[in-house]
């Protein structure tokens, strides 16, 4: 039998329901047991643009509000890890930082560098820069995709100059959309659940934190924290772009969508205060 430990507190995990999540009782860190997709994603890149664009960059505007309360942009390199197609460092630029991006997708990073952005293709932990040669290193929902954490968080460390701080953009396991699709899954409706996950994605999210135990992961490697917030992921989208989101990978029906979509709608303004599903941290090296 496999003997599964927790990045964070280095408890045992142990299998729950529904058989393919990892649970640590101590921290409550939950990882994917089953990592990888045997269904094939015919994902439509327009389809993306469209649902995500204008919702992100309000987004990625509260996320730069946020690093400058918490230090200087202007004139500090910047890694935006996952860059996609470099919407972050567009409005970065606006800041007079000095943004780099990197991803694993040709496809996006060429969008990007035909922007005028300086982009390369890399997979984190992968890169190809010098150590100590960023002032910021940001993670736009990126890190919970990361298979092995503690070397990403390794060289997180080794990039990042002496002041140098980390942000990260990650899902809410304490959102109450995180609740509701763990009832529907023991009643037997599983899609909202495995939507969460990316489950059926060839990028599927690998870890479900909470601020707590995303801290401790992040401080028993030498990180402190210097500030958290947390943002209602789909509080900038109407029904019509949730249904985009919720379609994206073409395994959703359109009524399927168009119940999630409302029901996310729905359940919106109480998530904001029982538990929004995401979490901003920002960390330090100590």
């Amino acid at each position: 039998m496999n003997d599964y430990k927790c990045i964070s507190c280095n408890s045992k995990m142990t299998i729950i329901f529904p058989g393919w999540i990892l649970y640590c009782k101590k921290c409550a860190l939950r990882r994917l047991l089953n990592r990888n997709s045997n269904q094939d994603i015919n994902f439509d890149e327009k389809l993306y643009v469209s649902a995500h664009e204008k919702q992100r960059k309000v987004l990625f505007k509260d996320l730069i509000n946020m690093m400058l309360k918490a230090g200087s942009i202007k004139n500090k390199k910047i890694l935006d890890v996952g860059c996609s197609l470099g919407w972050f460092m567009e409005i970065l630029n606006n800041y007079d930082g000095k943004s780099f991006g990197i991803d694993n997708e040709k496809k996006f990073i060429k969008s990007a560098y035909k922007n005028g952005h300086k982009v390369l293709v890399s997979e984190f932990p992968n890169t190809p820069f010098k150590n100590s040669f960023f002032d910021w290193i940001v993670f736009n929902d990126v890190f919970e995709h990361l298979k092995n954490l503690d070397s990403a968080i390794d060289e997180i460390k080794n990039l990042l100059n002496d002041n140098g701080m980390v942000l990260l953009f990650v899902p809410n396991k304490n959102s109450l959309i995180y609740l509701v699709s763990e009832i529907l899954a023991k009643f037997g409706y599983h899609k909202p659940l495995e939507r969460l996950w990316l489950k059926h994605y060839p990028f599927p999210h690998q870890t479900y934190f909470t601020r707590k135990n995303l801290s401790k992961l992040m401080k028993k490697n030498g990180f402190i924290e210097v500030s958290y917030d947390y943002k209602s992921y789909t509080s900038t989208v109407n029904i019509k772009s949730l249904m985009k989101i919720v379609k994206i990978d073409n395994s959703i029906g359109v009524m399927q969508a168009l119940v999630l979509s409302v029901g996310l709608t729905v359940i919106r303004p109480i998530s904001k205060i029982l538990g929004p599903d995401s979490i901003i941290c920002i960390y330090k090296k100590g």
